[in-house]
């Protein structure tokens, strides 16, 4: 009887050995995720600066990138999606709100009025023009607004995520309606806009929101995190991703049926070969703990260097492109590292 009871508590044990392990895995490839989405949206806004030329030729450089690089806010919300729709995480209303939404708005109040107050340094602005801004957010703040809500509904996602079938028939609704049809109207807009709009009129008297949008990604995320990949669908999803790449980038969009194959590809590809071992682990932890803090202040450190004449045109586009965004990343990296150190700064970035 007492053989039983050791050999029980043995098994329980290693029970609890093996989720402990399962969480240290996805933390890890997590991390790494985060640090890819980062440097993507830094780069993409690198090269989203087409306001620096009238050049056909460099624009269209411009283009390639930017159109190449739009991954790295979908990869950030398939991230919450594995953090906040595990069932092993318990994730109550106080909790939203007292921690992950307060946290989200207060960088908002802190940066907002910061980007507001610094763009309009150096020029004559109207105060009215100077609320607006704070109000509305500086170019890539609207990613907190985005976030926010879609932890609002996280109860209800939550819900839906407990059953295998119900993850199944979200995820197939929103390929459908945020992905298939609205690219499908947009390649009909290019040779007959009269036909695109007639049926984007009719798409849009179904008022079918509740699968648009982030929410697809958020889902997405947990879905594939929680699923064993076979060799079979990595081998072909890692095809398709390489086509879509090279072909079509993000063209028609975040929620266009490439960008979504493309993401897919990046999430599965972290997740079955992130760099393993103590010492990466611990790296990559310590660079994702500031990827929130690199988010918020990068656009500063562009708008710094532009100031100074920095720019992607200084010399070629494809080497001063991703030169620009390391440098950016690293600038905004020490930045943050040094924020957290001082206890005066240390609250700017929640």
């Amino acid at each position: 009887m007492y053989k039983n009871i050791i050999e029980i508590r043995d098994q329980r044990s290693e029970i609890r050995d093996q989720r402990s392990e399962i969480r240290d895995q996805r933390k890890t490839y997590i991390d790494f995720l985060r640090i890819i989405a980062t440097f993507s949206v830094i780069f993409f806004h690198i090269s989203n600066q087409d306001e620096l030329t009238t050049d056909v030729n460099l624009l269209k450089i411009f283009h390639i990138f930017e159109t190449r690089l739009y991954i790295g806010v979908p990869l950030f919300v398939m991230i919450s999606g594995v953090l906040f729709l595990n069932p092993e995480r318990n994730y109550n209303l106080k909790k939203l709100y007292g921690k992950h939404i307060k946290r989200m708005s207060i960088a908002f109040l802190l940066w907002s009025p910061f980007y507001a107050l610094t763009s309009c340094a150096f020029k004559s602005t109207e105060l009215k023009d100077i609320l607006t801004r704070i109000v509305t957010g500086h170019v890539h703040l609207w990613f907190l607004f985005m976030i926010i809500g879609l932890y609002m509904i996280v109860p209800f996602l939550r819900e839906i995520t407990k059953s295998k079938f119900m993850t199944k028939y979200f995820l197939l609704l929103a390929l459908i309606f945020a992905s298939v049809i609205p690219q499908s109207i947009s390649i009909i807009a290019e040779h007959s806009p009269e036909i695109s709009e007639i049926l984007r009129t009719v798409l849009n008297k179904f008022y079918f929101h509740f699968v648009l949008g982030y929410t697809g990604y958020f889902v997405l995320g947990y879905a594939l995190d929680q699923v064993e990949i076979s060799r079979k669908f990595e081998a072909v999803i890692y095809f398709a991703g390489l086509v879509s790449i090279i072909f079509f980038g993000t063209t028609y969009g975040a929620f266009s049926l490439n960008s979504v194959i493309i993401c897919t590809a990046i999430f599965i590809l972290c997740k079955k070969h992130f760099p393993t071992g103590i010492k990466s682990a611990g790296i990559l932890k310590f660079i994702s703990c500031h990827c929130f803090g690199i988010y918020l202040s990068h656009s500063l450190f562009i708008g710094i260097l532009k100031y100074f004449g920095i720019t992607s045109l200084r010399f070629n586009l494809y080497i001063s492109i991703p030169t620009i965004a390391i440098l950016v990343f690293i600038i905004s990296f020490l930045f943050s590292v040094i924020c957290k150190k001082i206890p005066v700064l240390k609250n700017i970035i929640p």
